[in-house]
């Protein structure tokens, strides 16, 4: 079978009771980061949010949206990246140069704090606050997990070729106590991987290669995709939402208003009778 080129890779280990997954991405973070022209660490840290963010969607149990935020104090204002259970995704972030020419989470972001934000359709959105004490994102992360859900949680990440993966290997919930025996055993085999295999293998061969073994369960690939979800439609209710005061003030010489989208950089030029149509 053919490989997708943007995919998620779920896996099981029934008996030890962990689970897993492989993510690799190219396509979806250059369709984030090519309406802008942003800085190679910008370019970077969107990268590993965006990686880790596919892991984290493929943990949810409903339907719903996720978005993760990194926030600090210096020139970088903020990184997002949001995405759903479909795997699809955006990014964006907000920055004044000069930046800082590290890799550390904690000099990027000086008193700054992650976000993760968590919204089931139809249900309370749950949001979660991790100061970055941690250098990586890895263990920012892997912080986030022993602290809200009280799970091990161990994560790998890799950029090579303008591929940005990521394994994720975490205990099984509901399950009263992890054989610490199992867990490390795990996770000296899966230390063994390079970040070029990890980039550059196909995800089929990176588990035999780690797992061959284990009774492990192998599920479908799934694929991964960039989505911008902004619309005319979503432009005029925004504008609807006005007073007519407020309104008449953003009209241009030619009788329209211009919205662009902050996301894609999409311009979105609506006249009066769009908006009469509409509210019609």
């Amino acid at each position: 079978m053919k490989q997708l080129q943007d995919h998620l890779q779920r896996f099981i280990f029934p008996t030890l009771n962990v689970k897993g997954q492989i993510t690799q991405i190219k396509e979806t973070h250059q369709q984030i980061i090519n309406p802008f022209n942003y800085p190679y660490i910008i370019q970077q840290l969107l990268g590993e949010m965006l990686t880790v963010s596919s892991l984290f969607t493929s943990l949810l149990k409903f339907e719903g949206e996720i978005t993760l935020q990194l926030q600090g104090k210096n020139n970088i204002s903020y990184i997002a990246i949001h995405g759903n259970h479909l795997n699809e995704f955006k990014g964006i972030a907000r920055y004044r140069s000069p930046i800082k020419n590290t890799t550390k989470l904690t000099q990027l972001f000086p008193e700054g704090i992650l976000i993760i934000t968590i919204i089931p359709k139809n249900k309370q959105q749950y949001q979660g606050i991790i100061p970055i004490e941690h250098d990586t994102m890895t263990q920012l992360i892997e912080q986030y997990f022993l602290q809200s859900e009280q799970l091990n949680t161990k994560i790998w990440l890799s950029h090579e070729n303008n591929i940005y993966s990521g394994l994720l290997l975490q205990q099984l919930p509901h399950q009263q106590k992890l054989n610490e025996n199992n867990w490390n055993h795990l996770l000296a085999l899966t230390s063994t991987i390079t970040q070029t295999e990890l980039a550059l293998l196909p995800t089929d061969e990176i588990l035999h290669r780690l797992y061959h073994q284990e009774d492990i369960d192998v599920f479908t690939p799934e694929k991964i995709s960039y989505r911008c979800n902004c619309s005319l439609k979503k432009c005029i209710q925004t504008l609807l939402s006005l007073n007519h005061t407020n309104l008449r003030e953003l009209y241009n010489e030619k009788n329209e208003i211009i919205m662009d989208c902050d996301y894609c950089l999409t311009q979105f030029h609506i006249t009066e009778k769009d908006l009469i149509n509409y509210s019609n």
